[in-house]
């Protein structure tokens, strides 16, 4: 659900837990780090067979293996070295299947069990089965057979401890903080390929190699003892009062035993607690059942192309690279330089444009450079071809790998917390199929010509970013715990079942007639506290009933569409504070009959800048609505919206404070006073009597205050006059 952020709410609260979150995410980039380094043993292998390297070093498993001894020249048909070759291409092609089979079932096995386990237990668990078949994969390095079959339960393992582990740092954080945190990973995975490549060429030695880059994950052990489990994940499947303080002591490390006495560290905990314990998600996770929702269904289709195209073009760009340097170990460091200027290009254009753009951009740049490289690899491109050729190459490689780390950040932020593991898993194992595909799509061009292989990656790249842009919603500052919380970020809406509302009007009221279009029914929904703050827009329907005289929509609706009762469809916003009794009495002190959700913390974040930006262009009278940690709903209503004023206070006296529970009372402008509205960037109040403020709210909408006001002769709104903001809405009217 989008909402605020449990996880930045501990940041601002408790410093510690930051370098808590330091500490846990550095162990995980140190696993991440040697966990690449069990991928780029099977690269070395495989692209030291294609270049020709083994052969000099004379250190080749495969070539030990099969037994190929160079002959005298005099001994040798004419066709011998072709016929030599033969067994050692079928042995590399038994390696390379195995292990790209293997890869694609862990990544989804290892997947479910992290859903259904937990991420730390399912990790830990992965390493250990690495650590177990690395050495022994050393040790038998000369019985080809043997270490094919131990290659292929690595790659089991390996493929989907990366992604786990990946996830499990972006569980850590909230949407803010992990462009950051997936950058710093990304950075990890490409040094961790350039100083594979040093070892490999210092060392000369395949089994001292495996060996080298195996024994270091036996520090795994510290993940045990110092790295979390995911706190989102563990409260989202608590069963149990006994699980739910389990996962409660998991925050409690970031806090020191005097802080966890204070009611600050309570506060923060129940809020946690209301966002991420939703009822029956268990169900929701068992062996991908959530392809059965039309909504996760087309974001898997949609990502798994996407994936495909990204296995084929990274692997198709590897085959056809041009050598740089005469050295292969120093070309392949080089080629993985480039890669860090695509995450750099990563963090820049996903800090600054969001997830959605920053992975359709990267994906069409990478198609195009793509069909460039093809163009130019025929002499289409004549004019200093090598040049021109190889700056293409470059750049399309810094294309792919921004659109390889803007993808993988997009595909965990889509899918929500209680499926993440599983429906990413699912998406991701499409690249290795595409990474496996790949050097058959290469092989076209001995059917063919020369542009077309590549020419088909770039047109799939191109693909990948149109369907990306049309089918997917965006996820910026957005959380996702449940399938039913995906359901109401923009853009894309599932309707479940789906409401064709048509207005007609006549002179006295206003008739919604609804027509259900599919034949399930909506469940009522829940009316307990923790239920109020996780329901999803979906059954927002019932804000618009035959009775009602008011209708609510979203900012962005209003914009898209004339506020006219003869609209044939409106999209209604539901709000997550005020019930339909509250806002039936509220209306009756209103003259508006459209609600316009301007700004919410359930969508936008926490944050008072976001409050004034969502605002800005709000021109009509707005309702400030706000909920405390202790129930208590009240706020503001004013003629004129939040803004950061030229004067200390401003306004207009056809403003009243309000409360709704846990009674309704409008307190109306007194005129004793005109102090209605103050705001700049770190504060907003309302109403003020003797130096405190009727309504006060901190620049997070988290600490708020309250005391009696003679700007509005009004009580105490909230239950203590100090209290901890669960939700702030601001509502315009049309």
């Amino acid at each position: 659900m989008a909402g605020p952020s449990p996880v930045d709410s501990f940041y601002a609260t408790f410093p510690r837990l930051k370098s808590v979150l330091y500490r846990s995410t550095s162990i995980l980039a140190f696993i991440l780090f040697f966990l690449t380094y069990q991928m780029a043993i099977l690269e070395f292998l495989i692209d030291e067979q294609e270049k020709g390297v083994c052969i000099s070093a004379k250190n080749c498993l495969v070539y030990k293996s099969v037994d190929v001894q160079p002959l005298n020249n005099s001994s040798l048909p004419t066709n011998s070295t072709e016929t030599s070759t033969d067994p050692v291409e079928k042995v590399v092609l038994i390696l390379v299947t195995t292990h790209t089979v293997c890869m694609l079932l862990g990544t989804l096995i290892l997947g479910l069990a992290a859903d259904a386990s937990g991420r730390l237990k399912t990790l830990l668990a992965s390493v250990f089965v690495i650590f177990i078949a690395g050495i022994a994969s050393s040790l038998a390095f000369h019985f080809l057979w043997i270490f094919i079959f131990l290659r292929g339960v690595i790659g089991f393992a390996a493929a989907g401890a990366i992604q786990i582990t990946l996830i499990l740092v972006a569980e850590y954080v909230s949407s803010t903080h992990r462009p950051t945190l997936l950058s710093f990973f990304w950075i990890t995975t490409t040094l961790a390929y350039m100083s594979a490549a040093g070892l490999a060429y210092a060392l000369q030695n395949i089994q001292m190699f495996i060996l080298g880059m195996t024994l270091p994950l036996l520090l795994t052990v510290l993940l045990w003892k110092f790295a979390p489990e995911s706190p989102r994940w563990f409260l989202l499947n608590s069963s149990s009062d006994e699980e739910i303080n389990e996962a409660h002591v998991l925050l409690e490390r970031a806090v020191d035993e005097r802080q966890r006495k204070t009611s600050k560290f309570r506060d923060c905990l129940s809020m946690w607690r209301k966002f991420y314990t939703p009822p029956n998600v268990e169900s929701n996770n068992r062996c991908f059942a959530f392809l059965r929702r039309k909504d996760p269904r087309r974001k898997t289709i949609v990502l798994a192309f996407a994936w495909f195209s990204l296995g084929i073009l990274y692997r198709g760009l590897n085959i056809s690279s041009i050598q740089l340097l005469p050295n292969f170990y120093a070309n392949y460091a080089v080629r993985e330089i480039v890669h860090l200027l695509g995450v750099a290009l990563f963090f820049f254009m996903v800090t600054r444009i969001g997830r959605r753009a920053c992975t359709v951009l990267s994906m069409m740049f990478a198609g195009v450079f793509c069909l460039l490289f093809s163009l130019a690899s025929r002499e289409f491109l004549k004019a200093e071809r090598h040049a021109v050729t190889l700056v293409i190459q470059l750049t399309g490689r810094v294309c792919m790998m921004a659109s390889q780390a803007s993808l993988n950040l997009y595909s965990i932020e889509l899918f929500p917390t209680v499926g993440r593991c599983s429906a990413v898993c699912l998406v991701f194992s499409f690249a290795y199929l595409g990474e496996a595909l790949a050097p058959l799509i290469m092989k076209l061009q001995l059917l063919t010509q020369a542009v077309v292989p590549l020419g088909v990656m770039g047109l799939l790249s191109l693909t990948t970013g149109f369907l990306c842009q049309f089918f997917l919603p965006k996820t910026k500052g957005r959380e996702i715990e449940t399938f039913e919380d995906s359901t109401e970020i923009d853009g894309l809406k599932e309707r479940s079942p789906k409401f064709y509302r048509r207005r007609t009007t006549n002179r006295r009221s206003q008739q919604v007639e609804m027509t259900e279009s599919t034949e399930n029914t909506v469940n009522d929904a829940r009316c307990d506290e923790d239920a109020k703050l996780r329901q999803s827009w979906e059954v927002s329907f019932d804000r618009v009933s035959q009775t009602s005289h008011w209708e609510m929509l979203s900012y962005e609706d209003a914009k898209r569409k004339t506020l006219s009762i003869s609209s044939h469809q409106s999209f209604a916003e539901e709000s997550h504070i005020l019930s339909e009794e509250d806002i039936d009495k509220l209306a009756l002190n209103l003259r508006s009959t459209t609600w316009i959700l301007a700004y919410s913390t359930f969508q936008h974040g926490m944050s008072l800048n976001t409050l004034y930006h969502r605002v800005r262009e709000v021109e009509t009278p707005v309702l400030l609505v706000v909920e405390d940690s202790n129930g208590f709903v009240f706020g503001v209503f004013s003629p004129v919206a939040p803004r950061i004023g030229p004067d200390k206070f401003f306004g207009v006296g056809k403003s009243f404070f309000f409360t709704c529970k846990p009674k309704f009372e409008i307190y109306p402008c007194s005129g004793k006073n005109n102090y209605y509205m103050t705001g700049d960037n770190t504060n907003l109040a309302f109403g003020c009597s003797e130096g405190k403020f009727g309504l006060w709210l901190d620049s997070e909408l988290y600490h708020g205050r309250s005391t009696a006001c003679d700007t509005y002769n009004s009580e105490m709104l909230s239950a203590t006059e100090d209290f901890i903001c669960i939700g702030v809405e601001v509502w315009a009217f049309g």
